[in-house]
């Protein structure tokens, strides 16, 4: 009978064992190689358009919003060493001006329980002030890039007289929220985001 229980018992571990390895996250960072951005995990790669110009480590550092971590931002200036590990910039691109930019964005999810929508309500609020408030301007459909569907986020912002817009492209893969971001402003409304979008493929 002891020995039953104790082979009952090394089965359940062993198949408990399985589930964690199932779950453990296999998340890695892509890379560029000259022009072109290659992520395995994400399924994806960017090729630099022409007169499409890849950020630069220092300008990104400048953009600390980036940074900030939509679920992890409680403060105007968060600290970006204590994020490392929960926001990763995967890419940047910018066509002509870096107002006119395309982002490719990895953050980890806190909590289990949150979904694309708890993020999207969150980042709403995080880029919205006195100043400046974005409103969603269309319906949010699911679009598929590659073989992974995205929600599809169209906003706009009128501030002192330009028009900002951005589109955004969100998925939540392996406990982390996966976001394509696309920056762009009233003069190049038609033309930036095709531009800046022409370069993503797939494998």
């Amino acid at each position: 009978m002891k020995r039953k229980l104790l082979t009952l018992f090394i089965c359940v571990m062993m198949v408990l064992n399985l589930i964690a390895c199932g779950e453990e996250s296999t998340y890695d960072p892509g890379s560029w190689n000259d022009d072109l951005y290659v992520s395995n995990w994400l399924g994806l790669k960017y090729r630099l358009p022409d007169n499409v110009y890849k950020i630069t480590d220092d300008e990104v550092y400048g953009r600390r919003f980036l940074y900030s971590g939509v679920f992890y931002d409680e403060s105007d200036e968060p600290d970006v060493s204590d994020l490392e590990d929960v926001v990763t910039i995967e890419m940047g691109a910018c066509y002509i001006l870096d107002t006119y930019a395309i982002w490719i964005i990895t953050e980890e999810i806190p909590d289990d329980n949150l979904t694309v929508d708890d993020w999207i309500d969150e980042y709403m609020e995080m880029i919205s002030n006195d100043v400046i408030t974005y409103v969603i301007t269309s319906d949010t459909p699911d679009v598929s890039i590659g073989d992974q569907t995205f929600r599809e986020v169209k906003l706009h912002a009128p501030a002192m007289g330009v028009h900002l817009y951005q589109d955004i492209y969100i998925t939540q893969k392996e406990g982390r929220i996966v976001y394509i971001l696309v920056e762009y402003g009233g003069q190049m409304k038609d033309d930036a985001p095709e531009k800046l979008m022409s370069g993503l493929n797939t494998f």
